[in-house]
C-alpha cells in the first residue's frame, strides 16, 4: 500500500474509533431494528466523522467526559437522535421485561 492510501486508512481508522468511543460515551446501543430505522442518522455519523475537522475536541470531550456532544461536532444532531432512539428502545425493553 502506498505511503498516502495507508495515511488515509489510519486517519479514516482514529475517525471511526472515536465515533465509537463517542457513541459508548452517548449510551448508545441500537438493536439491528433500531439501527435500520435510524439509518440516516447512523451514515450521518458516519460522514460527519470521517470529514470532521475536530477531532482534538472530540478528545478532549471524551477525556472531560462532557454530556451532549462536542460543541464543533457537525454531527451533533444526528448522535442525539440516536441517543433518544437509544434510550427510548431502553424503555421499551424494560416494560417489557
Amino acid at each position: 500500500m502506498s505511503k498516502l492510501l495507508k495515511g488515509l486508512s489510519e486517519d479514516f481508522d482514529a475517525r471511526m474509533t472515536l465515533r465509537r468511543k463517542m457513541l459508548a460515551h452517548l449510551d448508545i446501543h441500537l438493536s439491528e431494528a433500531a439501527t435500520v430505522a435510524n439509518r440516516d442518522d447512523v451514515r450521518a455519523t458516519l460522514v460527519g466523522c470521517s470529514c470532521c475537522t475536530s477531532c482534538d475536541d472530540c478528545q478532549l470531550w471524551l477525556l472531560w467526559r462532557r454530556p451532549s456532544t462536542p460543541d464543533p461536532c457537525i454531527a451533533a444532531d444526528a448522535f442525539l437522535r440516536l441517543q433518544a432512539a437509544a434510550e427510548a428502545e431502553t424503555r421499551v425493553h424494560r416494560r417489557a421485561g
